[in-house]
């Protein structure tokens, strides 16, 4: 049987940090539909959004190839 991987995810805190920019940034991309791919962790109330760390690091390696 194939293994699972469980995903990890970050905060806002967390993925901000790791992309260098505000939380506040990610908060605007997450409202006009851009940025990394994100997730609600409470999907009813639409609270803390949570970003896969395999995307965080995919914009992370394309900013390394274009710069």
């Amino acid at each position: 049987m194939p293994e699972i991987k469980e995903e990890v995810n970050l905060t806002p805190k967390e993925a901000a940090a790791r992309l260098k920019v505000s939380e506040k940034t990610l908060s605007a991309w997450r409202q006009l539909g851009q940025g990394p791919r994100f997730f609600f962790a409470n999907p009813d109330t639409k609270t803390s959004p949570r970003y896969p760390l395999s995307e965080i690091e995919a914009i992370e390696q394309k900013l390394l190839t274009h710069n």
